[in-house]
Parts: C-alpha cells; structure tokens; sequence
C-alpha cells in the first residue's frame, strides 16, 4: 500500500482537481482503506468548500453593494427630474393661470338698461329674479344696469360706493376684467353677463334719485380699502376712463 505521506501530497492536486486521471484513482484507492487519509481529504475539502463560499458571499456582496449604488442614482435622478419637470410645470401653469387687467379699448365694456322680474326682499328691498323657475312669485318689472364684456375674460373685479360730490350724492363704481392665456385661446364669450346694478323705487331709501357713474380702472383692489375717506375714494376716478353715467328711470341706485 501506497504510503500516506506521498498520498497527503497528492491530495491538493485532487481536491483542486489539476492532478491526472491515474493521481486521482491511485488517491481513490488509498483512502477506500485509509481512513486518515480520508478524513484529510474531507477536511480539506471542507475548508475549499469554505473559502469558495466566502468568495461567493463577497461577490455577491460587491453585486449588491453595485446594485444599490445604481438603484440610487437612479432614484437621485429621477428625483431631479420630477423636481425639473414640477418647477416647469409649476411655471407654465403660472404663467398660464395668473391673469392680469385687460387693457380698456372703447366697445370693451356694454352697459344696458333692461327691466328685470323683481319680488320683495328683506326690508322691502327689491331683489332681481335671475332664475324665474327658482323664484316663480314675482312682484314686477324693476329696472336695472346690466353691465357685460365685448370679449372672453378670466374674471371680473369691482368696487362701489355712494359718495357725496359738491353737494350731491353720486354713486362711484370701478370695474375691471381681467384675463389669461387660457382665455385668450378661447373663443370670445361676448355679451355675458358680469355685473347687475339693482335699481329700487324712488322713496323706500331716499326721496331723491341718485347719480350712477362707472368707470374702467384697472386697479380696482386699491379702491377697495374701507380705510378710504370718500374723497380718496372718488378720486381713483381720474385714473380710470367713464363708461356710463346717468340716472335710471329717476329711481336711486342700490347695490
């Protein structure tokens, strides 16, 4: 029998498996007998086994350690681009949505007088009917001042209020439109309605008919300050263009 110092020399050419055909069955036949040598052999095996294991688990680790950093940068610019995009976005629908005072050109503004279905309100006030089925008990006819645009808008802005003018009471009111890039787009929504100036019979409020002047002021929000004596309230007037001025029916105006 072949010693077993020659054997365990033969064994990490086997366990390797770079050893010739006739090394490993001449190291099978020994450890079929030699249970040393067969043991060695297991033992050696094991800590290949091992090591291999540890090399394994290494590669994995670095596939994974890869795999995060990839799955990051990949988190980190989509991140960027959503916030790239939610900035455009934020801006566009900035720029869409915000609306600013169209600029007065003569025809922008219609006002007409009309007689409107009318019940009584609270305290007797008149209150226009703009929706007959909803409000079926009317009283009358009552005249009003309707007030429309000649072109599509965003929005309307307006402010009044009844002063007194070298002696004689007049009721100011500014109005503006407004629009945005939406509406410039859409067709012309012309004649709508945006505003109605109510006018009761003379007497429920004041014996004496009072004077309605409206005006186009594209800074409508500086007149709405309460804290506005009425004379600094009536003087946005000269900055603004007058689009009707009258008396309806001699009947005061309400709002």
């Amino acid at each position: 029998m072949i010693k077993c110092s020659i054997i365990n020399d033969l064994l990490a050419a086997y366990v390797s498996g770079t050893g010739s055909e006739d090394t490993r069955e001449l190291v099978d036949e020994h450890i079929a007998a030699c249970g040393d040598c067969r043991d060695k052999l297991a033992e050696m095996q094991e800590r290949v086994a091992a090591q291999l294991r540890e090399k394994d688990a290494k590669s994995i680790n670095v596939f994974k350690t890869m795999k995060k950093k990839i799955f990051r940068r990949n988190v980190l610019v989509a991140t960027v681009a959503a916030v790239f995009v939610l900035i455009i976005a934020l801006f566009t629908g900035i720029k869409i949505i915000d609306y600013k005072p169209i600029a007065y050109y003569d025809g922008l503004v219609n006002l007409e007088v009309h007689y409107a279905d009318y019940y009584n309100g609270e305290g007797n006030i008149k209150i226009t009917v703009s929706d007959p089925s909803k409000n079926p008990e009317t009283t009358g006819k009552i005249p009003v001042l309707d007030i429309s645009c000649a072109q599509n808008y965003y929005s309307s802005n307006a402010t009044g209020r009844t002063i007194t003018r070298d002696g004689e009471q007049v009721h100011v009111m500014y109005i503006c439109f407004l629009d945005n890039i939406l509406t410039r787009i859409k067709p012309a929504n012309e004649g709508q309605l945006v505003h109605r100036l109510v006018f009761v019979d003379p007497g429920l409020i004041n014996d004496s008919p009072v004077r309605t002047e409206v005006y186009y002021f594209t800074d409508v929000e500086s007149a709405r300050n309460n804290a506005l004596s009425d004379k600094e309230f009536d003087d946005f007037r000269h900055n603004g263009t007058l689009v009707w001025s009258g008396y309806v029916d001699d009947t005061r105006a309400f709002f």
